[in-house]
């Protein structure tokens, strides 16, 4: 029985046919199926290293690049952790919204159809109370069992605020229309929570802990 080589040929299910003259086999002729998983014709391209941070602050866009490659496309994504705002060709702008560890993937899809592809891993970092949240803005009492009150200076009334879980989940929100706002946790379960407060561009973001 004759062997062939499929060397060069693309992917794929293919039939073959199997013709044998010999006496010592008990089968003749006929046809077998088979697949060819991995065989290309032009090798893989070579993707990365990715660029970018590799510590990352909750809710917070950071930027992502790997070598461009010309008539190349690239398809960014996440592990879940973090969300690809935007991306374009060889770069990408990922938000991340949950911890503590999150993964950011690139594939690349060059001329020939052949693909290759990267990964990096991130450590999300919980936002604490800046400096200047904390002249600006007072979320108490925290730790929390069933009110979480918040006050604002004259500048941040009308922000928008949200709560959110470890998961990127908002699970409350309300709006500021005065200089107090009262955030109700007392159904929630216990465990870290993160504050956002939104207004005009600014963003501000404290760590809440429910009990």
């Amino acid at each position: 029985m004759e062997q062939q080589r499929y060397y060069g040929r693309y992917f794929g299910p293919y039939t073959r046919y199997i013709h044998c003259d010999c006496d010592r086999f008990e089968f003749g002729n006929g046809t077998e199926l088979f697949t060819i998983s991995d065989n290309p014709i032009h090798p893989d391209p070579v993707v990365g290293p990715i660029s970018g941070a590799v510590s990352a602050q909750w809710w917070t866009n950071f930027n992502y690049t790997v070598p461009a490659t010309n008539g190349s496309i690239f398809d960014w994504s996440t592990d879940g952790t973090g969300d690809v705002v935007s991306s374009t060709a060889n770069a990408a702008i990922v938000a991340w919204r949950a911890g503590p560890s999150g993964m950011v993937y690139v594939t690349e899809t060059d001329i020939n159809g052949c693909r290759g592809s990267d990964s990096l891993a991130v450590e999300i970092l919980v936002a604490g109370t800046s400096e200047l949240l904390e002249n600006r803005v007072t979320a108490f009492p925290n730790p929390a069992t069933d009110l979480i009150n918040v006050e604002l200076s004259e500048g941040l009334i009308g922000a928008q605020i949200n709560l959110f879980d470890i998961e990127g989940q908002r699970v409350a929100n309300a709006k500021s229309l005065e200089s107090t706002a009262t955030i109700n946790v007392s159904e929630l379960a216990a465990g870290s929570y993160l504050l956002v407060l939104e207004k005009d561009g600014q963003r501000f973001t404290q760590t809440i802990v429910v009990i």
